[in-house]
Order: C-alpha cells, then sequence, then structure tokens
C-alpha cells in the first residue's frame, strides 16, 4: 500500500514526525511535526527539520501531510 498525501487538518498532533508539504511548494517536502510553540506556551506550531536545524515554521503552515516511510531493513 502506497502512503498518500493527506489534507493537513488530519494530520497526527501528538509530536509524531511527518512528512509535510506545502501545495504552491510541492517539490520541497519536509520532516516535521507539531509541537508546543515555546517553554509555558499554550501554543502549538508546525516544526520543520532543513538541513539539521529544528525551526520553527514562521511562514505559512503547510498544507499537505504523509507519514514517513519505514527504515530500510538490515539484510544479512
Amino acid at each position: 500500500m502506497t502512503a498518500a498525501w493527506q489534507p493537513i487538518e488530519t494530520a497526527p498532533t501528538d509530536g509524531k514526525p511527518v512528512l509535510l508539504a506545502w501545495s504552491y511548494w510541492a517539490d520541497y517536502p519536509v520532516i516535521g511535526r507539531w509541537q508546543r510553540a515555546a517553554t509555558g506556551s499554550q501554543r502549538f506550531r508546525w516544526f520543520a527539520w532543513e538541513a539539521l536545524d529544528d525551526d520553527e515554521i514562521d511562514y505559512e503552515p503547510p498544507t499537505h501531510w504523509m507519514p514517513l516511510p519505514a527504515l530500510p531493513q538490515e539484510q544479512v
């Protein structure tokens, strides 16, 4: 079964990493997660890993998400 892009409104909000995409920027998906905006804050935001940085997404939020694929299994 192949995973398909889903509307961001259906994305998990438990902090699990997912693949994020923007409808206007579809050629550059990133791994990200939904998390608290700052320590002690009541707001939550999407955070993305870009170039090994954990950056808050201050621009428009992603429009779609997809589960991450399974990691490759070592062949013995």
